[in-house]
């Protein structure tokens, strides 16, 4: 084991110091916290959770049952972790609830797995027949995480254009997630073999077998408990219940789009489960089980990418699972977020992917590098129409690419870029804000000056590269704009006048105000 140097000590007592004041801080402005464990009523599920925790971490010490850790073993776990926790919480509902009434929860909650399974599988056969198009070279262990992103994206724009001719029908939806599984016929069984039948242990588990079973049923646990708790007639969350699950309802009642509200690819998406099952039930379970995806993300981040080892990794996750801001979004507040989450992971995947490439190729931008970027365009466009904060990484990302290619001159002067372009198109402008920050009517010309005269530097320095890597942003503009005109043009139809923000975020369905216009009315009303 590596023992800290003398440099490190510091740093290290510094860390836990920081940890702890952090803690105490936490705890003393959530006092439900404190008040769930003074109160705390289940030590029977306590004691169930840590005999079955330490009966999978002997499983995996034993290296003849790895065997059993594949999706079925995780479905078994499933299984008994929902019936010990409906069972036992039977005494502390409201409503008398006899065993039948519990088991029939669970066994709903188990036939959700059905739908939810065909639905993923269907998005994974889609861009994985996609993906062959593209010659970019993708690492084979992040291959199936960037299929089921590519495939997300087609069958929302599929459904896009059904809703858009008012065809949001169960007997579209089906079609739609069936056919690609059976045109793929041959990579669904052979998945469906390898999670089901094969082993996922590996001979780089390492020596620590028992810590790596019971960290991963303890995430099984956890996500089980969540799963649970999202199986709702509606969501608990306002925002969820009033806007992003709200809309994929809307969608189905209109069989078609709704006019109004800021582009809504995943509650789009989320349509499925009512749209086509007739569920919210699943609706709602889609928000959840792409979280799901997001772990798989993260696991593939940390292993392959940064090269963390298997229980830091799976430490890191199970740490990431019960953060309150993340278990909130598991089944209260069940929205976009994790989706989100899931596309940018796999961006971030194809960025590191490209920038290796980048520095192999150097000078030259082959065939496989626009492959990359446009795969890289086309996650982005998609992000975008699902929350506009995503620009921030799409800024990210062309401001990397500018700095590998050009150096701190072409940094800067897209960076300038990035802002004037911001303030010019009045992006900030989502609060209502953007007019009372200090100077921010001549701010802007002051970022585009020192814009031009960054690019101006770079390119007396080096023509050849800034024309190049010009280019190279242009592309990733447009086919990101390409992938977004489809909500420009929705939201141009029915602005009611138009603007760079009515076409980016659409029109408010209810009443369009915001802290300026209450402010203004406020003034006109009493003439201050």
């Amino acid at each position: 084991m590596k023992r800290f140097s003398l440099k490190e000590i510091p740093l290290f007592l510094f860390s836990i110091i920081w940890i702890f004041f952090l803690f105490t801080d936490y705890v003393n402005k959530h006092p439900t916290y404190y008040e769930s464990v003074e109160h705390f009523q289940l030590p029977i599920l306590l004691g169930i959770f840590i005999l079955v925790s330490g009966l999978c971490g002997f499983l995996m010490y034993k290296s003849k049952f790895q065997r059993i850790y594949n999706a079925t073993g995780i479905f078994v776990l499933f299984a008994i972790v929902s019936f010990s926790i409906v069972i036992l919480f039977r005494k502390f509902s409201e409503v008398e609830t006899s065993i039948a009434e519990a088991s029939n929860y669970v066994v709903s909650g188990i036939l959700y797995l059905f739908p939810l399974f065909l639905i993923w599988f269907s998005c994974f056969s889609f861009g994985d027949i996609a993906l062959r198009i593209f010659k970019f070279k993708i690492k084979e262990s992040s291959k199936a995480l960037i299929s089921s992103a590519l495939g997300i994206m087609l069958i929302t724009f599929l459904l896009f254009v059904f809703g858009a001719m008012g065809l949001l029908y169960n007997f579209v939806v089906i079609p739609i997630l069936l056919i690609p599984i059976i045109a793929n016929y041959k990579v669904s069984l052979s998945v469906i073999k390898s999670l089901f039948l094969k082993p996922w242990s590996s001979e780089n588990i390492g020596s620590a077998r028992f810590i790596t079973g019971m960290l991963i049923s303890l995430l099984v646990i956890f996500l089980t408990i969540n799963y649970l708790g999202a199986i709702n007639p509606f969501p608990a969350g306002f925002d969820s219940r009033n806007y992003y699950v709200n809309i994929s309802k809307l969608l189905n009642d209109y069989n078609g789009l709704v006019a109004g509200f800021q582009p809504y690819n995943w509650s789009l998406f989320m349509s499925i489960g009512i749209v086509g099952f007739n569920s919210i039930e699943i609706t709602l379970l889609i928000s959840f089980s792409v979280f799901i995806l997001a772990l798989w993300a993260g696991y593939e981040l940390c292993r392959n990418y940064l090269n963390i080892s298997l229980n830091h990794t799976l430490l890191i996750l199970l740490l990431f699972t019960v953060l309150p801001s993340i278990f909130n979004q598991m089944f209260i507040e069940l929205k976009v977020d994790f989706g989100l989450l899931f596309i940018q992971l796999c961006s971030i995947f194809l960025v590191i992917d490209l920038v290796e490439k980048i520095r192999k190729d150097k000078d030259e931008w082959s065939k496989e590098l626009w492959s990359a970027l446009a795969l890289i365009a086309i996650f982005s466009g998609f992000s975008i129409g699902i929350k506009l904060t995503h620009l921030y990484l799409l800024f990210a990302i062309v401001l990397l690419l500018w700095f590998i290619k050009t150096k701190y001159f072409g940094f800067l002067g897209m960076f300038f870029l990035v802002l004037a372009v911001i303030f010019f198109a009045k992006i900030d402008e989502v609060s209502g804000m953007s007019s009372y920050h200090l100077g921010v009517s001549y701010q802007r010309f002051i970022y585009l000056g020192l814009s031009i005269l960054f690019f101006g530097i770079t390119f007396i320095q080096n023509r050849k590269t800034f024309i190049n890597t010009t280019k190279v942003t242009l592309v990733i503009s447009f086919l990101a704009l390409a992938v977004f005109a489809p909500w420009i043009v929705k939201n141009g139809i029915s602005a009611k006048r138009i603007n760079v923000r009515s076409l980016i975020l659409g029109e408010n369905p209810g009443p369009d105000i915001n802290i300026k216009k209450i402010d203004e009315n406020y003034k006109a009303k009493y003439k201050k």
